[in-house]
């Protein structure tokens, strides 16, 4: 996307740089938006109370499986983390949260269950209870951008494809969650998987809190964030045609909404660290067939955005796991040996005395 350097020095030349804190501060707005949907998740996986919970006292075991026909509540969950006398601040976990971000060049974003690891060591949440979280985020994520590509879908005639196979994968995903026999069927048959015997609390946690994040209100709830989060960065894309000459007005908007959503789209389609190429590509053959900007301006376009989007988001992360690693070594220091944030005495990652085996 990047080949040609005379043009593309050119058209970065006649960038209006003035423009760049404004595009950092909408792609800081998607990120902080995409927070309170990681604390809304928190809380209905029981790692944070809920004000129902805190209001009744109920908390179920937090490794339980939902009754038939049950929708996991956030009390349902509550217990071991929220009871056990730990928290967690918002600024820690924004900083678990945003170190997330850093996790996104590795292949397929598989870094990003750190969070689930932070969440563990912070408050003692088994990791098969938060690693859910991960992929609801994904999901919503993705069908907010499905929906903002709909925006460009139907003046551009192409992309389709992409936005159908996402929405399939999707259907596939919430049926194999939500549909508890075939749910139930799928955890035995992971159960008695050689490699995976030993993960049997893993996968009760597991399933236990998927109920929670994939039920309709949860779902409609998170990907409604996610169109509003998402949509600071189509605004901020608008801002770079913008910067390098394209005329504004509904059309440029809707197309730079669609241009940033079907890309992200592929990326997220792609197991390449951060969709790298795949994303790169996209906006660059885009920006050519929708705004008909040559290959320097495409090219420009297609880096800039990346600069102030994907990188922009690796340094906030980087930051962030930073202030992470350097307060539990803080903690750490003062407290002895021992870290101060190990599970309670007594208590294996994964494994509660009251757990629920299925049927």
């Amino acid at each position: 996307a990047y080949g040609d350097f005379s043009r593309l020095g050119a058209a970065l030349t006649s960038f209006r740089w003035t423009l760049v804190p404004t595009i950092l501060a909408l792609t800081l707005f998607n990120y902080l938006v995409r927070f309170v949907k990681w604390e809304y998740y928190l809380r209905l996986i029981g790692a944070r109370p809920s004000a129902s919970s805190r209001r009744t006292g109920r908390a179920a075991a937090p490794g339980a499986l939902p009754a038939r026909g049950e929708t996991v509540e956030p009390r349902a969950l509550a217990g071991r983390s929220a009871s056990s006398g730990r928290s967690l601040s918002l600024a820690d976990s924004l900083n678990i949260y945003w170190a997330g971000l850093f996790m996104v060049i590795t292949p397929a974003k598989m870094g990003e269950w750190i969070k689930s690891y932070f969440l563990r060591e912070a408050l003692g949440t088994p990791m098969g209870r938060s690693a859910p979280i991960i992929i609801a985020e994904r999901l919503t994520d993705g069908l907010a951008l499905a929906l903002l590509a709909l925006l460009g879908l139907a003046s551009v005639r192409q992309g389709w494809a992409w936005v159908l196979a996402f929405l399939a994968l999707a259907a596939a995903l919430v049926l194999a969650l939500r549909y508890r026999p075939l749910a139930l069927l799928l955890l035995r048959l992971l159960k008695r998987a050689p490699l995976l015997r030993g993960y049997a609390d893993f996968l009760d946690q597991f399933y236990a809190s998927s109920s929670a994040l994939f039920g309709l209100r949860a779902l409609l709830l998170a990907t409604a964030l996610g169109v509003v989060s998402w949509m600071g960065e189509g605004i901020a894309t608008y801002l770079v045609y913008i910067g390098l000459g394209v005329e504004p007005g509904w059309t440029a908007f809707a197309q730079s909404v669609f241009i940033l959503a079907l890309s992200t789209l592929v990326g997220s389609l792609v197991p390449l660290p951060g969709g790298l190429g795949a994303v790169d590509f996209s906006i660059a053959g885009l920006s050519q067939a929708l705004f008909g900007l040559g290959r320097g301006p495409a090219a420009a376009a297609s880096l800039i955005v990346r600069l102030c989007t994907l990188w922009f988001g690796v340094a906030v992360g980087v930051v962030s796991l930073g202030l992470l690693l350097r307060r539990r070594k803080g903690i750490s220091s003062v407290t002895g040996p021992e870290p101060a944030l190990s599970l309670p005495k007594g208590q294996t990652e994964e494994r509660t005395d009251n757990r629920v085996s299925p049927p």
